[in-house]
């Protein structure tokens, strides 16, 4: 992520990138969760937390789409709490099945990829900390 500074929207330089494609007739979907429910700092004893939010008003931290395509079949679809544009991010959760981020609308799908930003904002009552940290984890699974 860089360096964050309160009361401003840090985006992170690198892109989370997903390749997908199945073969199964009612499609399939991607879920994200992550270690803490935002970014935590171990030294600082304090986690930044990640929810549904524009993070141009409020602090926070959480993904936004950045692109989503496919080569056929599909489509290829961002659920709409990630499909936001400015500051506007989907929050992760740190529960076992994690939250649905992409899908297919119950079909299959050739080559489908997708790409997400991290973005995260600080307010003045984040303690300092140069060890925030996060560790986020994606599942494909199949609709059956």
């Amino acid at each position: 992520m860089g360096e964050l500074r309160y009361g401003s929207v840090s985006t992170a330089d690198d892109l989370i990138w997903i390749d997908f494609g199945t073969n199964l007739s009612e499609g399939g979907r991607v879920f994200v969760r992550d270690t803490y429910a935002g970014l935590y700092s171990a030294s600082a004893m304090y986690t930044l937390n990640s929810s549904n939010a524009d993070l141009d008003s409020v602090p926070g931290y959480g993904l936004q789409k950045y692109s989503i395509s496919e080569e056929y079949l599909g489509p290829f679809v961002t659920e709409a709490d990630y499909a936001n544009s400015g500051n506007v991010v989907g929050g992760i959760t740190n529960l076992v099945y994690g939250k649905s981020i992409f899908h297919t609308s119950s079909s299959p799908i050739y080559k489908g990829r997708a790409s997400l930003y991290v973005k995260a904002r600080p307010d003045e009552d984040t303690p300092l900390g140069t060890d925030y940290t996060d560790t986020i984890i994606l599942t494909i699974t199949g609709n059956i």
